[in-house]
């Protein structure tokens, strides 16, 4: 599992998304240098806003109190809508990558993580603004369609 964000500066982390299997670890208090360390790994992520989209797979107790433990700033799911798919330009990022790794094989999971890593920072930032730059339009389409699903993408 992944995580990572889009703003008009372009994705961030910068140089990888965030491998929850990893962040986990690094996060997870066991010794007092923990923190310490999961901050040079990952950079200051005091600053950004976790939005909880609802996932299942991002429901587990132990990613739940990570995020709690990490994240100053949270949007919670009782605060949005976890079925804008349509609109949040992160999941078209998501869709991207999908499509760029697919039919690629791997013997193991760490050749898969460096594909990730090299797609993540192939990403431009121009292409980041273009996607926010769209959220407008996109939340015109849904409000238009009912608060249906869009099909542009």
């Amino acid at each position: 599992m992944l995580w990572g964000g889009i703003s008009y500066k372009g994705l961030f982390p910068k140089q990888s998304p965030i491998f929850v299997d990893e962040w986990l670890e690094l996060t997870r208090p066991k010794d007092t240098d923990r923190p310490d360390k999961a901050a040079k790994e990952l950079g200051d992520l005091r600053n950004l806003v976790f939005q909880d989209d609802q996932d299942r797979k991002q429901r587990m107790h132990v990613t739940l109190n990570a995020v709690k433990r990490v994240f100053i700033n949270r949007i919670e799911p009782k605060d949005c809508n976890a079925k804008l798919a349509d609109v949040w330009p992160i999941e078209n990022v998501w869709g991207a990558f999908k499509e760029n790794l697919r039919g690629r094989e791997y013997d193991n999971i760490e050749q898969l993580k460096d594909d990730i890593k090299k797609e993540w920072i192939k990403f431009s930032v121009s292409l980041c603004q273009q996607m926010m730059d769209t959220i407008p339009a996109r939340l015109k389409l849904v409000i238009d369609q009912g608060g249906n699903q869009i099909r542009e993408h």
